[in-house]
């Protein structure tokens, strides 16, 4: 849904917006999803701790934690409005009816919630919400403005812009909490390759679908662009299917989030799963409710997340020599400092500034753990 906006504005430069994301899902199956998933841990905060010690698992538990609880309340907003269009109801009663549903959805399913279900909404979305809808797109003909056809860069999307956003969208890609669940929960290190995989090539098909969408309807926004493109038997499908491949994500985000508090956070408190899971759900509607925090909670979060922790966990994961647990630390509270320093400051490129610092320190210590043991 982002992304149609993305490209509605920048064109095709836009799909730089998921690009990144589904070439480091193909990456991560070959490289890193096995590594991950062999390392037994129930999420990425386990990871961490196992990696560098309690104190880096903490941090990063509570960096994926907020992000969860913003990703539930983002997911709720959108459920909602597709809820309240079709069954008349206010605003409010949207939001908390369709946080009801999510929420006990998922309690009662648990892992079988998403691996039983996801499946079918995905080919809901891509045949209903994505597919048909693009064809028709492509038969009809588009007439995109002058320069929206530009790639790799176009309006408003120069070199550094796109640099950063392949950065900071790839980079979740190949260490993020969402991401890390699924390949936790997988069977077999080799389930989970690949299923990275096979997640990436569906990731940018149905990119190139939400493009081609994008630049053939009127308006902005992936609802507005299907209104003016479907009639309307195939317009409420394609509502449909994209309500269904809401909930199939905030199944996954109650999920994390619940794991990363009862194991990571809050062990040994008794809580039973499907209280924490109503715990985190609870948390991110009244965020919903509030709706004006909402993003600001997932852009702080993400953009100390992206800038400080992915490279000390990638080079864990990926070097016989990684870096030492103090410099792990540094990477984490500098990068992710200077990157909260940086957009206060509404530096330009401040995102790429952090994770240089962040780069920096990891290869110091790299540098100096080789000299030692040559030594």
């Amino acid at each position: 849904m982002v992304l149609a906006v993305y490209v509605a504005n920048h064109g095709l430069s836009g799909l730089w917006l998921d690009i990144p994301l589904g070439i480091s899902l193909v990456v991560s199956g070959f490289f890193l999803a096995p590594r991950v998933r062999a390392t037994g841990a129930s999420s990425i905060a386990g990871i961490a701790g196992q990696k560098y010690g309690s104190a880096f698992g903490a941090v990063i538990a509570v960096l994926v934690l907020l992000a969860e609880f913003a990703w539930f309340a983002l997911l709720t907003l959108a459920g909602a409005s597709l809820v309240s269009g079709a069954t008349g109801l206010g605003e409010t009663a949207g939001i908390v009816v369709t946080a009801a549903a999510f929420s006990i959805y998922t309690s009662l399913g648990g892992q079988r919630a998403v691996i039983r279900t996801d499946l079918a909404q995905l080919a809901l979305l891509m045949v209903f919400g994505l597919g048909i809808p693009a064809v028709i797109t492509l038969f009809r003909g588009m007439n995109p403005r002058p320069g929206m056809l530009s790639f790799p860069t176009g309006p408003g999307m120069g070199p550094m812009r796109v640099f950063s956003l392949v950065l900071m969208m790839g980079l979740p890609g190949l260490v993020g909490g969402d991401v890390y669940s699924r390949l936790l929960s997988a069977i077999t290190p080799s389930d989970a390759a690949k299923a990275s995989v096979l997640a990436g090539l569906v990731k940018l098909l149905a990119a190139a679908c939400v493009a081609v969408i994008a630049l053939g309807g009127n308006g902005e926004g992936l609802d507005a662009a299907l209104r003016s493109l479907l009639p309307p038997v195939l317009y409420h499908a394609a509502a449909f299917s994209i309500l269904m491949a809401i909930m199939s994500s905030a199944d996954s985000v109650l999920l994390t989030g619940a794991t990363v508090l009862h194991t990571d956070l809050l062990p040994g408190l008794g809580f039973s799963p499907r209280i924490v899971v109503a715990g985190v759900a609870v948390v991110g509607t009244v965020l919903a409710l509030a709706a004006g925090n909402v993003v600001k909670v997932m852009e702080w979060s993400y953009t100390v997340f992206s800038a400080g922790a992915p490279l000390p966990l990638m080079a864990a994961l990926l070097l016989a020599n990684p870096p030492s647990r103090a410099a792990a630390n540094l990477s984490v509270a500098l990068g992710g400092g200077a990157a909260v320093v940086l957009k206060l400051m509404n530096a330009g490129n401040g995102f790429l500034w952090a994770i240089g610092i962040s780069f920096g320190i990891l290869a110091v210590s790299v540098a100096l753990n080789r000299d030692r043991r040559t030594v």
